[in-house]
């Protein structure tokens, strides 16, 4: 497992950016991270650039789900594509304050109708290396399927948020 910090999230090549907790209910931790200035920008696909000068990256942590969505936006707040890390667990860092969470190696990218599952194979070697359990490996699995049915569905509670009002 990984364990992750959200402030030392998907930020390779940004030089500046702003952070600050949107969310930290019952039900949920956001963050948003607002790209000031990037080294280099971050393509997904050569059509698709995701993190640029005037960039956003909201972060939303479920506290009693095992995953966390990281949602991005242009600088015009027009959402771009949900990346989804599959985790074991989260929770709230005691020396900085902000959302952590485990990482089970299984992500899932959707962009509009596409729903493509990433790194399937690391989920795999991380059980074979003993860097998980059985039962972390099956909670990957469950939370994989669940996902792809609510999407497919459309009944994720947080996939339906309107999400560019927190930005």
């Amino acid at each position: 497992m990984k364990h992750k910090l959200i402030k030392d999230t998907y930020l390779k090549h940004v030089l500046d950016y702003n952070i600050k907790f949107v969310i930290n209910d019952e039900d949920v931790f956001a963050t948003v991270k607002e790209i000031k200035k990037v080294e280099k920008k971050f393509f997904a696909n050569p059509e698709l650039c995701l993190i640029n000068d005037g960039s956003y990256i909201l972060e939303l942590i479920p506290k009693k789900e095992n995953y966390c969505i990281r949602a991005f936006f242009d600088k015009n707040k027009t959402l771009l594509e949900y990346y989804i890390d599959i985790i074991h667990s989260s929770g709230l860092d005691e020396e900085s304050n902000l959302p952590y969470y485990n990482d089970l190696y299984t992500d899932l990218v959707v962009t509009k109708n596409n729903i493509e599952v990433w790194d399937e194979d690391e989920l795999v070697e991380a059980l074979k290396d003993g860097l998980i359990s059985e039962s972390e490996f099956e909670l990957a699995q469950k939370t994989t399927k669940k996902l792809i049915k609510e999407i497919r569905h459309n009944t994720n509670k947080y996939l339906n948020m309107d999400l560019s009002n927190m930005l």
